[in-house]
């Protein structure tokens, strides 16, 4: 199978904490083959707690070690700015998924202010670039070194402002929108519906299908069209 495959084999691997062998990867043809392989190694839950349930209880225990909050002051919709100083989002967001001990984790975003200037210089400059070179080479030269123009300008500015990312994402504004994160932490016990889920979440994020395409029993290649 091709990289389709693998990155989602990848992203399964870090949400979950296993490892899949290399003969095992091309034998599970179907989303259900996956889901019972990843049940067979993680940490089972055989009380049938509802997921959802057991990942904010673990969730809500961090956040209350990390900011010594009241158990009671810590709800589903509590705004996850309420109690995280804009100041320190980063040494915060970086703490929080350490004393949770999630694998996985939303990461910090550049401010609005910083993305609407990347987008407006990266519009601007090949703009101006072909202003100059119009009277020069004449349009298609022009309009062909704008473009590249861009694209370089655009990836350096990625890259050199790589290190500004520091911002609480808007996908992990409250504290429900972690949830998710909290079922990768190592002390979750997992149910096969539980996985099911998450991986169902995973394949459709991974692969780029729609929800209506996404059974159990569709194969990767012929039905999901994974290269």
């Amino acid at each position: 199978m091709g990289l389709d495959y693998v990155e989602l084999i990848m992203a399964t691997e870090e949400a979950f904490g296993i490892k899949f062998s290399n003969d095992d990867v091309y034998s599970l043809d179907t989303p259900g083959k996956v889901v019972d392989y990843i049940y067979e190694r993680v940490s089972q839950d055989k009380n049938g707690k509802c997921a959802s349930q057991q990942a904010f209880y673990l969730l809500r225990k961090a956040v209350q070690s990390v900011f010594h909050l009241d158990r009671n002051a810590i709800k589903l919709e509590t705004p996850i700015r309420s109690f995280i100083p804009n100041i320190k989002e980063e040494k915060s967001w970086s703490e929080l998924q350490s004393t949770l001990g999630a694998r996985t984790w939303p990461k910090l975003r550049r401010t609005a202010w910083l993305r609407h200037t990347l987008v407006i210089t990266v519009l601007t400059l090949p703009i101006l670039f072909f202003m100059y070179l119009y009277p020069k080479i004449g349009s298609e030269g022009a309009s062909i070194l704008s473009i590249i123009t861009m694209i370089i300008v655009g990836i350096i500015l990625y890259k050199l402002t790589k290190p500004l990312r520091n911002t609480i994402p808007n996908h992990g504004g409250c504290v429900k929108d972690l949830i998710q994160y909290a079922q990768t932490t190592s002390n979750f016990a997992w149910t096969r519906d539980g996985i099911a889920s998450l991986f169902r979440q995973l394949v459709i994020e991974q692969l780029g299908i729609s929800e209506s395409q996404y059974r159990e029993d569709a194969r990767f290649v012929e039905d999901l069209g994974v290269d």
